[in-house]
């Protein structure tokens, strides 16, 4: 009975004995844990303290881009689409206005305004001059900031790739008759979009459809036996991407050659440059251009 006794007692402490290193064991691990995560966030701030500048403000981790959105994607293309040809024609890159000189931006209003009919047309005895008010035109609505217009005329690329120019005169500029039959657009296809830092990128694939009959860009009179040739061209070099005929009692079913557009898109996406137009938001929420890169 007594031996039996002094089982239970061995029992008792050996089980008391795995508890106590059990706990112990317990505590230190957590111990540990702690420990790790203490050094976790020490390392963190020590992190934000290096990207401190010179002048004491802690840089933010950098943003993932994310795709603009559809409504904001809309209204993007919508502005880009009010913007001249000219802005791709200049072959100009920029990541601020501010490294334009004062006649490319006078370059990128005047045709701007041309482009979305901000001019008056104005009887001058017999005869009519189309002008463009300089007091009319809002820039900062344009590139977020207001230019300085001089006395001098310019020449832009309205709608096609030919020059036009604008000239000077008594404190307006003038230039001849808009044209209402353009045989040139605009081809724009969305590449991709991010947000970054409140800036909104979007690259399109641009160029121009020149459209020709028997090989000339002066359509009048369209008969059954002319051959209508429409032409995607870079903007950089003019030179064809990619054509496509059309018989004559088609010239205006256009989605012919939309289709074909479409169709052959992978084929001649490869040779054309990316567009890329930086995008900001004012005030009141409306998008103006801050940077364009050609890729």
């Amino acid at each position: 009975m007594e031996e039996e006794k002094k089982n239970t007692i061995v029992a008792m402490i050996i089980i008391a004995s795995i508890i106590v290193v059990t706990t112990v064991l317990i505590i230190m691990i957590l111990t540990e844990k702690k420990e790790e995560h203490k050094d976790t966030e020490e390392n963190i701030t020590n992190n934000l303290q290096q990207q401190t500048n010179n002048n004491g403000i802690t840089n933010e981790p950098e943003k993932i881009p994310v795709e603009v959105e559809s409504q904001e994607l809309s209204e993007a293309i919508n502005f880009i689409n009010t913007l001249p040809m000219h802005l791709n024609f200049m072959n100009t890159s920029f990541n601020s206005v501010e490294e334009l000189t004062n006649e490319q931006k006078i370059q990128l209003v005047l045709a701007y305004a041309y482009k979305n009919d901000k001019w008056k047309e104005i009887q001058n005895g017999e005869s009519i001059e189309y002008q463009i008010n300089p007091d009319d035109l809002k820039t900062k609505d344009i590139f977020g900031e207001n230019i300085s217009f001089t006395n001098q005329g310019v020449n832009v690329y309205i709608d096609s790739n030919t020059e036009k120019n604008i000239i000077y005169k008594n404190g307006v500029y003038t230039f001849s008759l808009k044209l209402k039959n353009d045989i040139v657009n605009n081809y724009s296809r969305v590449y991709r979009t991010k947000v970054e830092n409140d800036v909104y990128y979007i690259y399109l694939k641009q160029g121009y459809i020149m459209q020709t009959i028997n090989g000339k860009t002066d359509i009048i009179d369209v008969k059954p036996t002319d051959t209508i040739e429409y032409s995607l061209k870079q903007y950089t070099d003019n030179s064809t991407i990619f054509s496509y005929k059309n018989e004559a009692s088609q010239v205006y079913e256009t989605y012919n050659f939309e289709d074909a557009l479409r169709n052959n898109y992978t084929s001649f996406s490869n040779k054309m440059k990316t567009y890329e137009y930086a995008l900001k938001k004012d005030a009141k929420g409306n998008f103006y251009l801050s940077g364009f890169k050609i890729n």
